[in-house]
């Protein structure tokens, strides 16, 4: 059962944040057609603001999170990377999903050994739980459980496309999405990855080409899967019920004044 409230209070803030910042893209590059009102933008933006802090701020969520990983932990029902503190033991590169897996579990590990030593020290000087997890250490907190849900996220992507034969068709693609995803995440956080010695610096040099070569319509990007990947949710025309997904010209050749709806 805790396990499922870990799942539950990881998922729910890293959903509901990627909702919020898929719809800004997106309505940024629809330029001004994503400001009308019949486009849907500002609705799916109303929804996702109220998602961040609806039943459970986002915040106070990722806290519950890591609270409770330390309880499994405790209890022997969650194990950390048992990689964490070694080097990898293959070729390090951006291509290589273990390597990507390798390094979110590493820091994952490295994360909660710090927080770990640092709440036996403080404790000893006398200063309150409270005031270390939810003041003092509230950021080392809120990362160890975005480094817990992104770790999770990318494990279950690379396991489901290796684990089902039916997958063998799409695993070139869905392993360039889970890469994009992973790499991603290290991007993010590269200079914790340089300072800590765990991605060399002339690799860490190669992160952001990686990212680019990922998105781009080359071979080893996405760009040409893009619109099939979101087609494959073979989400209904009148559940979009929107022009710009629609077809616009179509809506545009009358004159709608800008906001006839």
């Amino acid at each position: 059962r805790l396990e499922l409230v870990v799942h539950c209070s990881a998922i729910k803030p890293v959903v509901s944040w990627n909702a919020e910042n898929v719809v800004s893209v997106c309505r940024e590059r629809c330029g001004g057609q994503g400001y009308l009102s019949a486009n849907r933008f500002g609705e799916i933006l109303g929804f996702s603001h109220a998602a961040v802090t609806a039943e459970g701020d986002n915040r106070v969520l990722m806290t519950k999170v890591t609270k409770e990983l330390g309880e499994l932990v405790k209890q022997g029902r969650y194990k950390l990377s048992p990689t964490a503190g070694k080097p990898f033991g293959g070729t390090p590169s951006w291509g290589n999903v273990e390597y990507v897996k390798y390094l979110l579990g590493v820091r994952e590990a490295a994360l909660f050994a710090k927080l770990g030593k640092i709440m036996k020290t403080d404790l000893e000087q006398g200063k309150t739980v409270f005031d270390i997890w939810m003041v003092e250490q509230s950021a080392l907190v809120q990362d160890i459980a975005l480094s817990y849900v992104e770790r999770m996220s990318f494990e279950a992507t690379v396991a489901s496309m290796n684990d089902d034969p039916a997958n063998a068709d799409l695993r070139p693609v869905l392993t360039k999405l889970a890469l994009l995803y992973g790499v991603s995440c290290v991007q993010r956080d590269l200079g914790w990855y340089v300072c800590n010695n765990i991605v060399a610096p002339d690799l860490g040099n190669q992160v952001d080409e990686t990212v680019k070569a990922l998105c781009s319509s080359s071979e080893s990007g996405l760009g040409d899967d893009a619109l099939h990947l979101i087609h494959a949710f073979d989400i209904p025309d009148y559940v979009m019920a929107a022009p710009i997904a629609l077809d616009w010209v179509k809506f545009n050749e009358a004159d709608n004044q800008g906001e006839v709806v």
